[in-house]
């Protein structure tokens, strides 16, 4: 809404809700004279996300409760160290704030169970029936407290913020170990989740 100051020749960038971004570059001519040129394009970030609820409790153990969002290859999941990461939004004296977190170190996995109990998975592959089959496990967990809030408290803690004062987020898991280059001279590229969050960087 504000009036913009912009220099024939300049580039210019406009972040909006810190989802997406327009960036453009000025001409030296007018565009109604030489017209101009628009691109457009997105990223999917294929992954689970934490519900609203994000915790329960099955058999004793502490699990996170997520979706599956976009096209995820289930099996590249398991057996990997997990953590958090995402944003909250938060209740700052009646204003609602985005806050950026990110939770290092290993805290959940999703475990594969031993071949004896799943004889099929190196034919058919990791085939979860529902998703909570896919749910990490986060603690033991032997008390009545409430499982969503004590995640809640953790989240709560990496955005510098009390609990109750977050209204929504939106969270995902991510695979704590890092990118690395490898092969006899370095020429190729492993990293989890290597889609097209690649190409975009």
């Amino acid at each position: 809404r504000g009036a913009w100051d912009l220099d024939a020749g300049g580039a210019f960038f406009v972040p909006r809700g810190d989802g997406s971004l327009v960036a453009f570059r000025l001409g030296d001519a007018p565009p109604a004279e030489v017209g101009f040129r628009a691109m457009g394009a997105h990223t999917d970030s294929p992954g689970l996300r934490l519900k609203p609820k994000p915790a329960r409790e099955k058999s004793g153990y502490l699990q996170l409760d997520v979706e599956v969002y976009g096209g995820v290859l289930l099996a590249t999941w398991a057996d990997r160290d997990l953590s958090i990461a995402g944003r909250v939004f938060v209740d700052e004296g009646g204003q609602l704030v985005s806050k950026r977190l990110r939770l290092d170190g290993p805290l959940c996995r999703i475990p594969n169970v031993a071949i004896h109990l799943d004889r099929k998975v190196n034919e058919e592959g990791l085939q979860p029936a529902q998703p909570r089959d896919l749910s990490p496990t986060l603690a033991m967990w032997d008390t009545d407290a409430d499982p969503s809030a004590a995640v809640m408290n953790r989240v709560a803690e990496a955005a510098g913020c009390e609990p109750g004062a977050i209204r929504g987020h939106d969270l995902c898991l991510y695979d704590v170990q890092p990118s690395t280059f490898s092969g006899l001279s370095g020429e190729l590229v492993h990293a989890p989740r290597l889609d097209n969050q690649a190409m975009c960087h």
